[in-house]
Formats: structure tokens, C-alpha cells, sequence
């Protein structure tokens, strides 16, 4: 996510990556494109640092897409299971930052060109299936996670608990879940690997924001998004069962 890997002992990327952009399309009665749903696993902070109130990457989004689709394209950005990933290049950045100096953009430019050009590609395709009529229900799940309270490593959990509310909804065949941490991306592909909807798109801190949720190897190799948390990977797994199965049932 962070840090200098240009030194002689690195190893490897702890976490995962994601490369996916997961989109829903809407159209009016006239078959006019009027909003687009678009799920990413990276969160929206390619500008640091700054005392400002920023949309990031998603303004650069929204300019690229409506100036394909439209000035009054609705743009909604969904932010899936990322809380161990940034949409900082952590090695290959040099060749990175050339390609985009060469095209005359900035790194948030850069990353709005992607994901229009895969909004781009993917439209077309989910247009042919589009329907004046779905199915569509939604479900709200209260549930209690143990807490974790590190004192010696290993870690171990406590018998406390953590209240969290989890949203469930279908749309047709595709299935949206919300949770309300940073989610360690491993728990969003364990969802989507059990998940029998075609398509799962997960949104991370919604409906609270009750910060962190590490794996275990990132509890063991510590660091600042897993020294200090609320819920760790035993709640985390019982996260993922919850939402599997409320997905499932919606889905049966």
C-alpha cells in the first residue's frame, strides 16, 4: 500500500490487487443513458496531503464520462473491499508517471481514463440486456462481531462484541453488500468467491465507519492500518459468513 520497495530485502506485495471495474447501467424510457453505477476495489485518494474537500480521481471520472455520455450523467462511486489498498504504483511508478506525462495528463487524469475506457468498453454489452422490469430486494442484517484486544502476539479475541449493520440487496442477478469497515481486500474476494450472484459488488464503510478490518498476516506483521482496531480476522470471518449467506438466500 505504502513504503519503499527499491531496497535490497524486499520480498513481495503483502496484499492483494484488484483490477476489476464492476458497472450497472440505467437508462430512461427512451433508451437514454441517464446514471451509471461504478464498483471499484481502490479508495479515492490518489491526492494526499491537501486542506481541501476533493472527489479525487472520481471529479476526473465524472469530467471523462460526461463529456462521452452527457452533462447530466449520474455518476455514483462505490468503494469495494480496499482498506489494505491506494491507487499509488508502488513499483513499475517510474514508467507510471512517463506515460502519463507523455500524454499530457495528471495521475488522477490517468485513472479517469481507465475507468472510462472501461465504462466505455462494458457499456455497450450491458445495454443489451437491459430491462424495464427486476427483481429487487434488500436486506438489512444487524450482527455482532467479536472484538480483538492484542496484547501479546499471537493475538487472541475477546469475548466482547462489536455491533455492525450490513445492507444485502439484489438487483436482477447482481448482488450488493455494504459493511461498515475498511475491509481488508482478502475478506471482499472471499464474499465474491462464494457469492452464487453473477456479479457481487461490495461497498466498504457505509452505514458507520467502524474503522480497520485486518487478515491475519497483517495483525502478524503489524503496521498502521493493523495495530489498532476494532474487529480483527476472527470477527472479519464471521463478516464473511454473514454476508455470503444473506446473499445466497436472496439468491435461492
Amino acid at each position: 500500500m505504502y513504503g519503499n520497495t527499491a531496497t535490497t530485502n524486499f520480498s513481495h506485495i503483502e496484499g492483494g490487487i484488484e483490477t476489476a471495474v464492476d458497472l450497472m447501467g440505467f437508462w430512461d424510457s427512451d433508451s437514454k443513458l441517464t446514471g451509471v453505477v461504478i464498483n471499484l476495489a481502490c479508495p479515492s485518494q490518489e491526492t494526499e496531503n491537501l486542506n481541501e474537500i476533493s472527489a479525487d480521481f472520481w471529479h476526473d471520472t465524472r469530467v471523462a464520462l460526461r463529456e462521452q455520455y452527457g452533462k447530466h450523467l449520474y455518476v455514483l462511486p462505490q468503494c469495494a473491499s480496499s482498506g489494505d489498498l491506494s491507487p499509488h504504483p508502488t513499483y513499475r511508478s517510474q514508467a507510471e508517471q512517463i506515460m502519463a506525462q507523455r500524454r499530457g495528463l495528471s495521475r488522477r487524469q490517468e485513472i479517469a481514463r481507465r475507468i472510462a475506457n472501461a465504462v466505455k468498453e462494458s457499456l455497450p454489452v450491458a445495454e443489451e440486456t437491459k430491462t424495464g422490469r427486476i427483481l429487487f430486494r434488500h436486506r438489512v442484517v444487524h450482527v455482532d462481531l467479536p472484538e480483538h484486544q492484542p496484547i501479546v502476539r499471537p493475538f487472541y479475541e475477546t469475548d466482547s462484541v462489536h455491533p455492525a449493520e450490513l445492507h444485502v440487496l439484489r438487483f436482477g442477478d447482481v448482488a450488493m453488500a455494504t459493511s461498515p469497515f475498511e475491509l481488508f481486500h482478502d475478506y471482499g474476494v472471499r464474499i465474491e468467491a462464494q457469492s452464487t450472484a453473477a456479479l457481487t459488488m461490495l461497498v466498504q464503510i457505509c452505514s458507520g465507519h467502524s474503522g480497520y478490518l485486518p487478515i491475519e498476516r497483517a495483525v502478524k506483521g503489524d503496521g498502521y492500518s493493523a495495530d489498532k482496531f476494532i474487529v480483527g480476522p476472527a470477527g472479519g470471518q464471521v463478516l464473511v459468513d454473514e454476508t455470503v449467506k444473506h446473499i445466497n438466500e436472496l439468491f435461492r
